[in-house]
């Protein structure tokens, strides 16, 4: 019985993941590519990393999940009323406690596996970044031109006028 949820809870889904996850890589991998040969080989990098990034995402699913599908294999077929594998009940709700936080880990590692791995992603969270440490004063510390100094809003709306000012004048230079 012990097997047969291991296989419907655990092997069944992440069989239909991979097959899944491999349908798309074989499908992102035959499209055809209809440019130059420098974009064409930027292109076939682009389907790696999104090929990497699949595979990383499944298997950090399925290690999530395996502590939990484990421990319910284990303890439905170890633990008896007359050798129980538990000293008390607490033990075996602190592991089941443990396994399941490492299973539900999954939901915070596909975001940040997905923003990791995601180039654009990377770019954006950058400047957005950069805005929010200049913002708060704290320029210095992203430019390494020192360290990090605490600005009051005065002095924070003086850093704002003077960079948007060094901003336009390097916009009309652009513009001649």
């Amino acid at each position: 019985m012990a097997g047969g949820v291991f296989v419907l809870q655990y092997l069944f889904p992440c069989t239909i993941v991979s097959v899944s996850y491999i349908y798309v890589c074989h499908y992102l991998g035959n499209r055809p590519i209809m440019t130059s040969d420098a974009r064409q080989r930027l292109l076939e990098a682009k389907r790696r990393r999104n090929n990497r990034m699949l595979i990383l995402v499944a298997v950090t699913h399925f290690l999530s999940w395996l502590p939990l599908n484990v421990a319910n294999v284990v303890i439905y077929s170890l633990d008896t009323e007359e050798k129980p594998l538990f000293g008390n009940l607490e033990h075996m709700l602190i592991t089941y406690a443990i396994c399941h936080l490492a299973s539900m880990s999954s939901a915070i590692t596909n975001p940040i596996l997905y923003g990791y791995m995601n180039e654009n992603f990377r770019q954006e969270f950058g400047k957005i970044w950069s805005r929010t440490v200049a913002f708060f004063g704290c320029s210095s510390a992203i430019n390494n031109n020192g360290p990090v100094q605490l600005l009051s809003l005065d002095q924070i709306g003086t850093v704002n006028a003077e960079r948007d000012k060094r901003n336009s004048v390097l916009g009309e230079e652009a513009n001649v």
